[in-house]
């Protein structure tokens, strides 16, 4: 990645950090603007949620795993798999509008936290061991 950075003459504008602590990467997450992820494949996405955590919205591609990570209009824009072009326009739209992303982004991952997926069970559980 590094020297494909090099080719292209953008070294001095991407970084490479390599691992990070949960702290080095929040700081890291609070300079960004968008949160481009380009995976083809994947499972429920983290770090689409550590981008959310920190009010920095997604672009990726519509694909199984970063669907469900993602939710379009609010943490994110999701473009069609494989086009570049829809992906460029997605990342137009949140640049247009930043403010608007890093707040609606904050939204999601407070509705999906585990504080707020335990009260979840807690009012599940309670109604039903109450009509037990």
């Amino acid at each position: 990645m590094k020297a494909l950075a090099g080719d292209l003459g953008i070294e001095t504008a991407v970084s490479f950090p390599g691992r990070l602590t949960t702290d080095e990467l929040s700081s890291l997450l609070g300079t960004a603007w968008i949160n481009l992820h380009f995976s083809v494949a994947e499972g429920w996405c983290l770090s689409v949620m550590e981008a959310a955590a920190a009010g920095v919205p997604t672009v990726a591609y519509e694909v199984p795993g970063i669907s469900e990570s993602v939710v379009p209009g609010t943490s994110g824009l999701l473009a069609k798999d494989g086009d570049i072009g829809d992906l460029t326009n997605r990342v137009t739209e949140i640049l247009h509008s930043p403010q608007h992303w890093w707040a609606s982004s904050r939204r999601v991952v407070e509705s999906r936290g585990w504080d707020r997926v335990a009260e979840d069970w807690e009012r599940y559980l309670t109604v039903v061991f109450s009509s037990a």
